[in-house]
């Protein structure tokens, strides 16, 4: 495990998707913005097998920003293996997980 100083204020912002391509983005832009207000930070993109250009997104995204990581399940293993790869990648002190799904349930 990696050593850290007491002050230093990192995080790996954890994005699950599965077949999120429509709302990926949104959702990794969310969490860019949140995670740059710390010293240093990554964004963890694991696709999950999805079937609806996820994988694309995802790959566009990582090639446009170093903070931003992706790593593809070839087939939908669930939440939890999900979950695991991304705590297994990530790098930085603190730890966050940032669902991809950004869709809101109104009140009726």
């Amino acid at each position: 495990m990696a050593q850290f100083s007491e002050g230093e204020r990192t995080i790996s912002v954890a994005v699950p998707a599965y077949n999120e391509a429509g709302n990926l983005e949104k959702a990794v832009y969310s969490a860019f913005k949140a995670a740059r207000e710390f010293d240093d930070f990554e964004i963890l993109i694991v696709n999950d097998g999805s079937q609806d250009g996820t994988a694309e997104v995802a790959d566009r995204l990582a090639a446009a920003d170093p903070h931003i990581l992706v790593f593809h399940h070839p087939e939908n293993r669930g939440f939890a293996a999900v979950h695991r790869t991304a705590m297994a990648k990530a790098k930085m002190r603190h730890s966050h997980l940032y669902p991809a799904m950004v869709k809101c349930c109104r009140n009726r």
